[in-house]
C-alpha cells in the first residue's frame, strides 16, 4: 500500500491485549485509540502523544450533543432537556466527548428526538441483559 493509514482503535479497554494488536511499522501506520485507562498506563505512556479528554459535565455535553445534532443554540423544551441530560451522563456513554460526537451525529442523520433515543438506547441496554 502507498501512503499512511489511521488505524483506529475506539474503547480499547483491555491495552494489553491493544498492544498485541499494535503495527510495529509507525512510519506507514498512526494508530488513534479511545480508552476510558488512564493516560500514564505503560503502553499509553511510549506513545509518541497522548491527549486526555476528561468527561464533559451534564451543560457542557448536551451543548456538544446539540451541536453535533445540527442544533447548536437552540432552546430545548424541558422534558427533551431531561433525556438529553440523561444520554450524555448515563451509561454508555457517560460524558465521553467521542460518544457524544457518535450519538449526535446519528440523531442528526436519523431524525430522532432526545426521548426516541434515549428509549431506544434503553431497550437495546434491556436485550443485552437477557
Amino acid at each position: 500500500t502507498k501512503g499512511k493509514v489511521l488505524l483506529v482503535y475506539d474503547g480499547a479497554d483491555d491495552l494489553d491485549l491493544l498492544e498485541k494488536m499494535l503495527p510495529t511499522d509507525s512510519t506507514l501506520v498512526h494508530v488513534l485509540v479511545t480508552t476510558r485507562m488512564s493516560a500514564d498506563h505503560p503502553i499509553l505512556a511510549r506513545a509518541d502523544r497522548v491527549v486526555s479528554l476528561g468527561r464533559l459535565g451534564a451543560a457542557a455535553g448536551v451543548e456538544a450533543l446539540q451541536a453535533w445534532r445540527g442544533c447548536a443554540g437552540q432552546q430545548l423544551e424541558q422534558e427533551e432537556m431531561k433525556f438529553a441530560k440523561r444520554l450524555v451522563s448515563e451509561s454508555p456513554i457517560e460524558g465521553l466527548p467521542l460518544a457524544i460526537t457518535h450519538v449526535g451525529t446519528f440523531m442528526r442523520k436519523a431524525q430522532v428526538s432526545y426521548q426516541q433515543y434515549y428509549q431506544l438506547l434503553s431497550s437495546e441496554e434491556e436485550e443485552l441483559q437477557a
